[in-house]
C-alpha cells in the first residue's frame, strides 16, 4: 500500500550524523608513540656509532657495512617520520602503509632471532639496546592499535567524505 496516495507520509527519524572535527586521543597518542619511537631508534644508534667506528677501524666491520646499518636506520626512521606526520594529517592511507610496514619488521625480527640465536645472547649482554627494542615494539605496537580503534576508524572516514 506504500504507492497509493492515501498512504502516510513517510520520513527518516534520527539524530543528524555528528561531524568528527576533531583529532582524537587515540591518534594524538599513535603520532606520539611513533615520534618517541623514532628517537629512540635514533638515540641508539647514536650511542653504538662509537663502536661501530671502532669496529671498523680495527678491521672487525666494513665501512660498507657500517654504511648500511646507517642508511637502513635512517630509511626506516624517515619511512616512520612521513607515517607519522600524514597520520596526524589526517591521511588513512597512511596507517596502511604503517601496518605493512610493521608486519614486515616484525617478520625480519622473527626471521633475524630464528637464524642467528647469538642475537640472544647479545641482548642479554646489553641490557639497554634489549629494553630499547622492547619499548619502541611496546610503543610501536599500541601505534598501530591506535589507528584503527573505532573513534580513530570514524575520524579517517569522516575526513575522506569532507
Amino acid at each position: 500500500m506504500t504507492g497509493t496516495p492515501y498512504a502516510p507520509p513517510v520520513a527518516r527519524v534520527g539524530d543528524p550524523a555528528e561531524r568528527i572535527t576533531e583529532k582524537p586521543q587515540s591518534i594524538r597518542l599513535a603520532v606520539l608513540f611513533l615520534w618517541i619511537s623514532m628517537g629512540l631508534a635514533v638515540a641508539m644508534q647514536a650511542l653504538r656509532l662509537p663502536g661501530y667506528l671502532q669496529m671498523v677501524r680495527s678491521g672487525a666491520m666494513m665501512p660498507a657495512d657500517l654504511a648500511a646499518q646507517i642508511g637502513g636506520t635512517a630509511i626506516s626512521c624517515a619511512l616512520v617520520v612521513l607515517v607519522a606526520v600524514k597520520i596526524g594529517a589526517g591521511r588513512g592511507w597512511a596507517r596502511w602503509i604503517y601496518l605493512a610496514l610493521y608486519m614486515l619488521g616484525m617478520a625480519m625480527t622473527v626471521l633475524t632471532l630464528a637464524m642467528m640465536p647469538r642475537m640472544f645472547q647479545y641482548l642479554s649482554a646489553a641490557p639497554i639496546a634489549a629494553a630499547s627494542i622492547a619499548l619502541q615494539t611496546v610503543l610501536q605496537t599500541t601505534a598501530l592499535a591506535a589507528m584503527f580503534v573505532r573513534p580513530s576508524r570514524q575520524w579517517f572516514a569522516a575526513r575522506t567524505k569532507s
